[in-house]
């Protein structure tokens, strides 16, 4: 991958390039300024940082909620490799472990339906393969209630 001032260097020699082919072609001076406006934008264009791909990524659990226990990772806009674990505990005892196990999805869901009507406890572990990073760590949450955390 190339570094911002690496970017910019390759611009620069660009623009000079573009500039003396200009002048020893004897172009118009308009044909020159359309030019030198293009490579700036492209200039600038590398300083704009490119938008994190998790920022559309959810995370959450919930526990004790109308009958949900679950850890959710979901991205309504696109699809990602996704791995969630829901640890269920009642009371203050470990119960159960859930896992998705590695799915290409929108919604990688781990939980039960009807278990939680109170006393349990819910920590999700997130996590996601991407080719460029491999599999790394998302997040955690963690509910006593419905609440999204």
């Amino acid at each position: 991958m190339f570094t911002t001032s690496y970017v910019l260097i390759l611009m620069v020699r660009l623009i000079i390039k573009e500039v003396n082919m200009f002048f020893s072609k004897g172009c118009k001076l308009k044909s020159l300024k359309v030019v030198l406006a293009m490579s700036g934008i492209l200039t600038i264009s590398s300083l704009v940082p490119i938008k994190d791909a998790d920022a559309a990524l959810s995370l959450f659990s919930r526990a004790n909620c109308g009958g949900f226990n679950e850890s959710i990772s979901w991205d309504p806009w696109a699809y990602n490799w996704l791995w969630t674990d829901s640890y269920h505990y009642y009371n203050g005892t470990y119960q159960h472990l859930l896992r998705t196990g590695w799915a290409y999805t929108w919604r990688s869901y781990a939980g039960h339906v009807n278990e939680g009507w109170g006393g349990w406890f819910v920590s999700g572990v997130h996590w996601r393969w991407t080719s460029s990073v491999g599999v790394y760590w998302m997040g955690s949450t963690s509910a006593v209630n419905c609440n999204l955390s």
